[in-house]
């Protein structure tokens, strides 16, 4: 730790702010919220254009109702795209901020942290991917198993929820198909890890444990997504990354399972759009077996994946 005119540099994973006690509204509250604020603001933009391009190519003579179905279908056939934008524009805001403070640490003539610092960017190794892997692919059935128990419990939720999750449906098109990849697999989990673990929680310690920061970030996390079956969920597995991101100091561990674990859901809808009946049949007996094996399955990978964390599966610094 270094100090110079009485400004301290945090320690590490608590990269430094505009000021010690804003540090945790600006960047460890707040910058899930401007997340939020960008997709809303870029969903507002494309609306207001597209609703003048529709008024102008459909002429006076169009009706309400129809402007709103029009666009509504916009909307539902481009939410992929609009969601890859926000992504680009949440990194781009990230970075900026990272510069922005940088450049006023070396105003105070203190080293800057680096890139590979400020957004714990410290490799692992391949021995711990494959660990990875196995986690997310178990800790998916377990939340399918949940959605199951909700469904079996309170079918009017389930319902609620299978609506909200039509927004993230692959569909069927080449184009569709591309984009819900891009969306759901690579922007989706780079842009949520690099707000809700490094950028929130990093700085979330910085003013209180990191076991707070991980259960306000995964609140914060879960709260974002809407729905309130999305929002129990969502939650759980914000658990889940912000822990291995604090028990490993990298984010590419929590990324990883986040990954993987949207790219399976991927899987399970193109899967879902694409079979017959048969082909389903088989696919809901598979995966309720592997329900089952997960209830055993996710918590023991768990705690070999947590304890291996702190032997030779440590990130390398």
């Amino acid at each position: 730790m270094n100090q110079n005119n009485n400004y301290t540099v945090p320690i590490y994973n608590c990269p430094p702010a505009f000021g010690g006690r804003y540090r945790f509204l600006f960047l460890g509250f707040l910058f899930p919220i401007f997340h939020y604020v960008i997709m809303l603001m870029v969903q507002i933009v494309v609306t207001l254009f597209q609703s003048f391009r529709l008024a102008f190519q459909m002429g006076a003579s169009v009706s309400e109702a129809e402007l709103e179905t029009k666009l509504l279908a916009f909307l539902t056939e481009y939410s992929d795209v609009l969601s890859i934008v926000s992504a680009v524009l949440t990194v781009l805001l990230a970075f900026l901020v990272y510069l922005l403070i940088s450049s006023r640490i070396k105003n105070r003539q203190l080293t800057p942290p680096s890139v590979k610092t400020y957004f714990s960017l410290h490799k692992i190794r391949l021995g711990l991917v494959g660990k990875l892997v196995l986690l997310a692919f178990f800790f998916y059935h377990f939340v399918l198993g949940f959605l199951n128990l909700v469904g079996f419990l309170a079918p009017n939720l389930m319902e609620s929820y299978n609506d909200a999750a039509q927004s993230v449906d692959t569909g069927t098109s080449v184009f569709s198909l591309v984009m819900s990849f891009f969306a759901l697999v690579i922007a989706a989990p780079i842009t949520e890890e690099l707000i809700y673990r490094n950028m929130a929680i990093a700085n979330m310690r910085s003013r209180m444990p990191a076991v707070g920061a991980v259960f306000v970030s995964s609140i914060v996390f879960g709260f974002f997504h809407g729905n309130l079956v999305w929002m129990l969920y969502a939650g759980g597995l914000g658990l889940l990354f912000g822990f291995l991101y604090v028990k490993s100091e990298s984010i590419y561990v929590s990324l990883v399972v986040h990954t993987v674990f949207n790219l399976i859901g991927f899987v399970y809808s193109v899967l879902g759009n694409f079979a017959n009946e048969s082909m389903v049949s088989v696919i809901n007996v598979v995966s309720f077996c592997l329900i089952l094996i997960s209830l055993v399955g996710a918590p023991l990978v768990f705690l070999w994946v947590w304890f291996g964390l702190s032997k030779k599966d440590k990130p390398i610094q």
